[in-house]
């Protein structure tokens, strides 16, 4: 006789890992003068912080209006994500904040080009989240055999084996933050988001074979 039934298991998490995404633009009659700006400011950047990714282009700065398409100059952009682990200690999002400052300091000691912070967010670190699916796991498992001995003595069942046990973690939803122009932050203290718990749900679906 088959059996089937769904476990559910949660668990809370505190965010550790500070990401912060930034597109930097300059604008000017050649492409070259426009990427000559953008590794200037790339040179001050990374006296101070090194970033983790960025992927740079440079295209013709054009734009529609009245119907008709319009071009002046060119436009380059480079595009950054910073990553950093403050731990769950109080005081991170203090210093998630000086640090999302240093990073905006090279965009005020260069003024020939125009930052703006695409993403602010806490998320949590790839061994966290592995640690606590293990977790969950292991919890589901005692509870399957658990489950299983209920099941059999409610049907007079000899025995039933699991034979089927499929984990289905749903994905982890950090709160959207809006971007904003680094040219209002304040230098000292730029605006973060605040670091809030997140849940990890785990459901699984539990097939038994149950003789009777």
């Amino acid at each position: 006789m088959e059996v089937q039934f769904i476990l559910e298991e949660t668990t809370r998490l505190t965010p550790t890992v500070f990401e912060l995404e930034l597109a930097v633009q300059s604008k000017a009659d050649r492409p070259e003068t426009a990427l000559s700006r953008l590794s200037a400011f790339d040179s001050i950047l990374r006296k101070t912080v090194l970033p983790d990714f960025s992927t740079w282009q440079v295209r013709e700065n054009c734009w529609w209006g009245k119907g008709k398409r319009s071009c002046r100059g060119f436009e380059a952009q480079a595009d950054y994500t910073f990553k950093k682990d403050f731990g769950a200690e109080a005081g991170a999002p203090l210093k998630a904040s000086e640090y999302t400052s240093k990073v905006l300091s090279a965009c005020t000691a260069t003024k020939s080009v125009f930052c703006e912070v695409r993403a602010v967010r806490w998320t949590v670190s790839e061994e966290i989240l592995r640690k606590a699916k293990a977790r969950l796991r292991f919890s589901i498992l005692q509870r399957v055999k658990a489950e299983s001995k209920t099941v059999a003595e409610a049907l007079s069942a000899a025995l039933c084996t699991p034979v089927s046990i499929d984990f289905e973690p749903e994905p982890v939803h950090f709160p959207p933050y809006r971007a904003f122009k680094a040219s209002k932050a304040p230098p000292s203290l730029a605006p973060v988001p605040q670091r809030r718990a997140v849940s990890l749900k785990m459901r699984t679906k539990v097939k038994l074979d149950c003789t009777l």
